[in-house]
């Protein structure tokens, strides 16, 4: 199998011996760079998370790995626009979820709660991300708190199964959060210019 990281071929065998020797590579790679992963593709396919788990599971037959790489600018501004896009989309549904659980959750309910704390989790790594750069603000700091205490304030509502509760915490608590999360956001986009020249 090939490796490409920026124009440099490396070859390996295509057998799981080798699993641990290309992750090294990529992550010595992005270690001595001021670049950051952005996504692999395996035979013409895009992956963008779990790279290992995608490399060993076809690794018997993988011909070229190509490693795409962003510099933290562009990996930070598309992470902001996503967050930006992804609450304008999610809003009136977590609204329409608050709503459900007042009139008593129904098993389409709780898979609606299942993505909203798992869009939670994703929404707290990728502010950890932006708090680490220098495009942080005191609402994205102060939403990681609040959402730690909310996933909390929910996981104990969800454990006494009420339902009353999971609502106000989705309508009163989440949704502030989400909100402030939004106006961070976009103030950050605004203010950086980054609607523009994302690559």
């Amino acid at each position: 199998m090939k490796l490409i990281i920026n124009e440099t071929i490396f070859k390996f065998n295509n057998d799981i011996s080798s699993l641990q020797d290309v992750i090294d590579t990529i992550e010595n790679y992005f270690s001595q760079s001021e670049k950051y992963l952005d996504y692999i593709i395996i035979d013409g396919v895009e992956i963008y998370y779990e790279f290992e788990a995608s490399i060993a599971e076809s690794i018997d037959s993988i011909q070229l790995v190509e490693v795409k790489e962003k510099n933290k600018k562009d990996l930070l501004a598309e992470l902001l626009l996503t967050i930006e896009s992804y609450i304008k989309r999610a809003l009136p549904e977590i609204e329409h979820l608050a709503n459900e659980y007042y009139q008593g959750a129904t098993s389409e309910s709780w898979n609606s709660f299942t993505q909203l704390l798992e869009a939670l989790n994703w929404m707290y790594d990728a502010i950890l991300r932006i708090n680490e750069s220098e495009y942080t603000n005191d609402g994205l700091r102060v939403a990681l708190i609040q959402i730690q205490k909310e996933l909390s304030n929910l996981e104990e509502a969800v454990k006494s199964e009420d339902h009353v509760s999971i609502a106000d915490i989705i309508q009163y608590e989440i949704m502030p959060i989400i909100n402030t999360i939004n106006e961070s956001v976009t103030k950050i986009i605004n203010e950086e210019g980054l609607r523009e020249g994302v690559n």
